[in-house]
């Protein structure tokens, strides 16, 4: 052989890496109940920010957050600024 084959190597006495903690995601054998809010979190003229439904397991649950905003009625940085001030600066 053209190069030597690698020193055997011991066994690793490291331990095994932690698993997911169980909020993390929801459980797969669990589908969830769903639960209709309609919650209106923030509102401007030009954006909706909403939270529609609320999926509920056993170890957590699951928010869906939509957002709608008009086209081409602000630039980024103006989209930004009610929720962030600081992003008009350019921060």
């Amino acid at each position: 052989m053209f190069f030597e084959p690698p020193p055997a190597q011991e066994e690793s006495t490291r331990p095994p890496k932690p698993g997911l903690p169980a909020w993390y995601a929801p459980p797969a054998e669990e589908m969830g109940a769903v639960m209709t809010s309609g919650l209106v979190l923030a509102r401007t003229p030009d954006i909706v920010i909403t939270l529609p439904t609320i999926q509920a397991f056993r170890t957590g649950c699951l928010m869906n957050v939509d957002i709608a905003m008009r086209r081409h009625t602000m630039s980024a940085a103006e989209r930004l600024v009610p929720y962030w001030p600081d992003s008009a600066q350019g921060e």
